[in-house]
């Protein structure tokens, strides 16, 4: 069944009672999403506005409310939305605050789960079409935000693109590679993480990292030369 709350001009309210909860956050406990195979993952980030959410979150906090104000939409809508993506694991409620007699909540991204290739060849194919359009989706909201915020511009910042001719032995060799980077990344990450919970370190900088391995494809059909015969 498709969702059907979409966008809409209409005014907000400030926030909505926290009791107010859809049939999934009604029903028994949810088993978050562990794993991309899981056929309730393509179906939640592949809605195109819980992709563009979770590229918000996965930059910044952010509550219902604020996120219903600027993104023009009514309140109950982007709601919806959010606790489809909270009970489901890919969003954490990091603070509340009261207002006016009702709670608001705010969120931060999880990171999503990681395909394994046992996990991806187990995907459908049409999940596949939908997960990898969604994560292209966060990685373009993402970093056109960051290119007009001047998050390129610095001397660390790097755009690298390669097209490399391989044989299945070099595709399972840049498959490994690929996984022993983003594990490197989690390596510095933790490292940074203890430099700076010492007082006398500066604040952290935000640093996103996109890593994409793909079979490219023709972007155009050259046409095929006329024979003789066919140009008289």
């Amino acid at each position: 069944m498709q969702d059907t709350h979409q966008a809409t001009s209409s005014p907000t309210r400030d926030v909505e009672p926290e009791n107010r909860l859809p049939e999934l956050s009604r029903s028994a406990a949810v088993a978050p999403i562990q794993s991309v195979d899981d056929p309730r993952y393509a179906k939640a980030i592949g809605n195109p506005l819980r992709a563009r959410l979770m590229a918000i979150f996965m930059e910044q906090e952010a509550s219902p409310a604020e996120l219903a104000r600027s993104l023009r939409m009514t309140l109950p809508a982007v709601s919806y939305h959010v606790r489809v993506l909270r009970d489901l694991g890919l969003l954490t409620r990091v603070r509340q605050t009261p207002r006016r007699g009702a709670v608001e909540s705010h969120y931060r991204a999880n990171p999503l789960p990681r395909p394994t290739p046992d996990s991806w060849a187990s995907t459908s194919v049409t999940d596949k079409h939908s997960i990898s359009t969604a994560q292209l989706q966060i990685v373009a909201t993402r970093t056109r935000a960051a290119v007009a915020a001047g998050g390129f511009d610095g001397p660390h910042s790097t755009i690298e693109q390669r097209t490399a001719p391989l044989d299945g032995l070099g595709r399972r060799a840049l498959s490994i590679e690929t996984s022993r980077y983003l594990a490197r990344v989690d390596e510095i990450t933790a490292d940074a993480a203890e430099r700076l919970a010492r007082a006398d370190q500066p604040a952290s900088v935000d640093t996103g990292v996109v890593l994409l391995c793909f079979d490219t494809t023709t972007l155009f059909e050259r046409a095929t030369p006329n024979r003789p015969s066919d140009a008289s």
